[in-house]
């Protein structure tokens, strides 16, 4: 353990192929692609009012959204601070977009804190050789939204349905960084985990559709298991919808029309997206996934 946060301590070189794209090394093992690299995620014109609709509509139907709001990568980061990234001017912007979420009703998770505090750890929030988050940062924020659901009142309708986490070790994950420049030693791994129900349903009984539905990017496929961690902390069942590549609304849009949706609204609509999705691409196209 002591050399892996060692060799973590300082940036890597990254190869000529990652260069030439506008990838960068950072402090702590990281490496960063051009599209993290923004520091405005300001709406398009248009589209917070369409934002505020969606969400109005949400909450009229009886699901109360709760926004699970990413930060960038480099944003977690505070020993990465650039003359072309103004790291106080992202955070700044981030925190503006999860006050804006709040104006529209939304029960919005912010976890720039938890990210930033574990970055220099060995299993942080976030992956080093790709855009995404660990197992470690899907867990932080499950947890942090069944704490933020029990605290506006929310969990009491919720129907319990207990879960108890199953772990099946770790596994080398091999993100983005590796897979473009094989040379470079890979520092991330996954938990492989599962959730179960406590207890089971019986053969003949009728299980009814999750109160709580999960819709996501990328980062709420399977390999993070954030619905497992979710149905752990929630103790309830939760259905799960991730769109890589779907950007705000393509997990949601699947979610919602769904053919089990059409007669049961969830009561708890888990979105999970990035500031850099929020309000569709800004000045560079963000990362869409493919860790």
């Amino acid at each position: 353990m002591l050399h892996l946060l060692a060799a973590l301590s300082a940036a890597e070189p990254l190869c000529d192929a990652l260069t030439r794209e506008g990838w960068v090394s950072a402090p702590g093992g990281y490496a960063y692609n051009a599209a993290e690299l923004d520091q405005d995620f300001g709406p398009r014109p248009g589209a917070a009012a369409a934002m505020a609709s969606l969400l109005a509509a949400l909450r009229e139907g009886g699901t109360m959204p709760v926004v699970v709001l990413l930060p960038t990568r480099p944003m977690a980061n505070p020993q990465f601070d650039t003359a072309t990234y103004d790291r106080a001017a992202a955070v700044a912007s981030y925190r503006a977009n999860v006050a804006w979420l709040r104006q529209q009703g939304a029960l919005v998770v912010d976890v720039l804190d938890q990210a930033t505090v574990t970055h220099a750890d060995a299993e942080a929030f976030f992956l080093r050789g790709g855009a995404h988050w660990g197992t470690r940062g899907a867990e932080i924020a499950a947890n942090e939204v069944a704490a933020a659901i029990r605290e506006a009142g929310i969990a009491v309708g919720l129907r319990p349905v207990p879960h108890v986490l199953e772990s099946f070790g770790k596994r080398p994950w091999t993100a983005e960084l590796q897979r473009r420049c094989p040379g470079l030693p890979s520092v991330d791994s996954l938990d492989r985990v599962a959730a179960r129900p406590a207890s089971a349903p019986g053969l003949l009984d009728e299980v009814p559709p999750a109160d709580v539905v999960l819709v996501g990017t990328s980062f709420s496929e399977p390999a993070y298991h954030l619905a497992d961690y979710l149905r752990v902390a929630l103790g309830t069942d939760v259905t799960e919808y991730a769109t890589s590549g779907g950007r705000a609304l393509g997990a949601l849009s699947t979610g919602l029309h769904s053919d089990d949706r059409a007669a049961h609204r969830p009561r708890v609509l888990v979105w999970e997206l990035s500031v850099a999705h929020l309000f569709g691409p800004g000045r560079r196209d963000a990362p869409s996934g493919g860790d």
